[in-house]
C-alpha cells in the first residue's frame, strides 16, 4: 500500500486511506492466532478498565482500492510468519 501510495504522491496528496487486510480480528484472536501460528503460549491479562471504548471496529479499504486499484495480499499468518523469520535472522547476526 505504501509503495502505491508513493507511486502516485500527486493523485493522492492530502487524502487519508485505511490500510488493512480482509480480516477483522479481536486482540484475543490475534493473539490466539499468532499462539497457533508460532506454536507458543502468549501471556496476556485482560483488565477490563478502559472506559468508553470502541467494542468493535473495523478498517475499510474501498477508498485506495478504488483510487489506485490497492488490495491486501497479505494476512495476518503470512506476515507473522515473516516479521518472525526476520527478527530470528536479525537475532541470530546480532548474537
Amino acid at each position: 500500500a505504501v509503495i502505491a501510495l508513493m507511486s502516485n504522491v500527486k493523485k493522492v496528496r492530502g487524502e487519508t486511506f485505511n490500510i488493512s487486510s480482509y480480516e477483522n480480528l479481536s486482540v484475543v484472536e490475534v493473539i490466539k492466532k499468532i499462539e497457533s501460528i508460532l506454536n507458543v503460549d502468549v501471556k496476556y491479562k485482560i483488565l477490563r478498565t478502559a472506559v468508553n471504548e470502541i467494542q468493535t471496529q473495523s478498517v475499510n479499504f474501498n477508498k485506495i482500492k478504488k483510487t489506485l486499484g490497492w488490495i491486501p495480499k497479505n494476512n495476518l499468518k503470512n506476515t507473522t510468519v515473516g516479521i518472525y523469520d526476520w527478527y530470528r535472522k536479525l537475532l541470530a547476526e546480532v548474537i
